[in-house]
């Protein structure tokens, strides 16, 4: 059986990180199982604990400014938040 997606809300807990990654985030929403991924802007982001309702992930590096976060489920099934986490540039 295929399970998708049924409703994204994404709710990071820290919707802003460097851009040299390393940030935990939590996505919350329903339909997710273990085999789900992330990636935030395009960059894998590392699932460290999956349930049926939550995903926690620590973001991989990233150039500085807004990126989508998208959960792909086994099957294909997608949902994505746009704009979802900011990476923040290095200090100088």
């Amino acid at each position: 059986m295929q399970t998708a997606i049924r409703r994204t809300e994404y709710l990071a807990i820290r919707s802003f990180g460097p851009a040299v990654g390393g940030t935990a985030i939590t996505i919350s929403g329903t339909g997710f199982s273990a085999s789900s991924t992330v990636t935030v802007g395009g960059v894998a982001c590392t699932v460290t604990k999956a349930s049926l309702r939550s995903i926690t992930c620590t973001t991989g590096a990233h150039s500085a400014g807004s990126a989508d976060v998208t959960v792909v489920n086994p099957g294909g099934r997608a949902g994505t938040k746009v704009d979802g986490f900011t990476y923040g540039s290095a200090p100088t």
